[in-house]
């Protein structure tokens, strides 16, 4: 009787064991299916028919009672509509790896989705490292939990992308093409901190550029009032004119952007605005000098504003005082120096030092003869 209890109990277990497999069975495939269903949404249309022929036999078997099948199917299907992903996002086939949770998949797709006008950036991001597949699940769940940083960094991206466009000097889809080739590389911290990088660079480049456009503007006044009072070849005009020129050649550097081949050449384009921005703002603080030292000396009441209102007062001052071509030359190169060194300037020869001496008798200069 004992024997008879204990078989049907040993019985019972192995219907109860074989009833949860099944149940642990189906409930993988159902997540499985769930998986598949969901990366169908980034899944384009024409690659989707082989898929659904597996996810057919997943409901088949099922409907047969033919478990292993079924889960075999689902597997199958979950892995090929993850490989689709994959090579949409890297653009070369990649082993699919697990099969990846419906959530995890679920969060593939948003990442992929939230890229919007900037997805070939995103889909740089997500295949940054990436062996298999299923990597990609990795870096996008790695992306999502950032996302806050991530979407400030696209979003500077793509405002001055917006702005390079609205200025003439790139277009938004060929800084979308750049930045999407400068963010690779085989780690996604990698790739996100030369997203920070380039973000940075992209925005400074539109500031300097709108300060340089402003500039530009007063600058060229000014250069038309120097030519229209002194004449081309006076020192002063062909100083503005060289200053110009440096900001011309920032314009054309800035449009060569999207051809830039890696950060390095990249940083080299903004170095070269933000050497363009720094000369023309210490033009600016150098011409104000020249023109109060001019003024004072010609007993003028300065009141000028616009850097062409300040030419103006130069060229005033400078005819009042007589200066040679010499003295202005000598005057443009020392501006910066509140005393000029005698013995310096003598060793470029004797016409420079009685030129020297000519300025310090009017009191634009003050002269000293260092003791060395």
């Amino acid at each position: 009787m004992a024997w008879a209890l204990e078989g049907l109990v040993q019985e019972y277990e192995s219907i109860l064991n074989s009833q949860q497999a099944i149940e642990k069975t189906l409930e993988e495939i159902a997540e499985n299916v769930e998986a598949t269903i969901t990366a169908f949404q980034a899944v384009p249309e024409s690659l989707r028919q082989e898929i659904l022929h597996h996810l057919r036999a997943v409901r088949d078997y099922t409907a047969a009672s033919s478990y292993a099948k079924a889960h075999e199917e689902s597997t199958t299907a979950c892995r090929q509509a993850l490989q689709t992903l994959a090579h949409r996002i890297a653009g070369s086939p990649l082993e699919a790896g697990e099969c990846p949770s419906a959530k995890s998949m679920e969060l593939l797709v948003a990442v992929m989705k939230a890229g919007g006008p900037l997805t070939p950036i995103v889909y740089s991001l997500l295949a940054a490292g990436a062996e298999i597949a299923s990597d990609l699940v990795k870096n996008a769940e790695r992306i999502a939990a950032r996302w806050d940083t991530v979407s400030s960094q696209l979003v500077q991206v793509y405002e001055a992308a917006r702005k390079l466009e609205a200025r003439e000097t790139a277009k938004i889809h060929d800084i979308v093409i750049l930045v999407s080739k400068l963010v690779k590389s085989d780690s996604l911290d990698t790739s996100l901190a030369r997203l920070d990088t380039i973000a940075m660079r992209l925005t400074e480049i539109v500031q300097l550029l709108d300060t340089l456009t402003s500039s530009l503007v007063d600058l060229s006044e000014a250069l038309q009032v120097c030519r229209d009072y002194m004449g081309d070849d006076a020192p002063y005009c062909r100083w503005l004119s060289q200053v110009v020129t440096s900001i011309v050649s920032a314009y054309e550097s800035a449009e060569k952007l999207s051809q830039a081949n890696d950060l390095d050449e990249l940083g080299v384009i903004v170095a070269g605005v933000r050497k363009a921005y720094e000369k023309i703002s210490n033009t600016r603080r150098l011409v104000e000098k020249l023109s109060s030292r001019i003024a004072s000396a010609a007993g003028i009441n300065q009141t000028a504003v616009s850097l062409a209102e300040i030419i103006e007062v130069i060229a005033v001052g400078r005819e009042q005082l007589g200066l040679t071509r010499l003295e202005e030359e000598l005057l443009i190169e020392l501006v910066e120096k509140d005393v000029i060194d005698l013995l310096e300037v003598y060793k470029r020869g004797e016409e420079y030092l009685k030129a020297a001496l000519q300025l310090c008798e009017r009191n634009i200069a003050r002269c000293s003869v260092r003791a060395y």
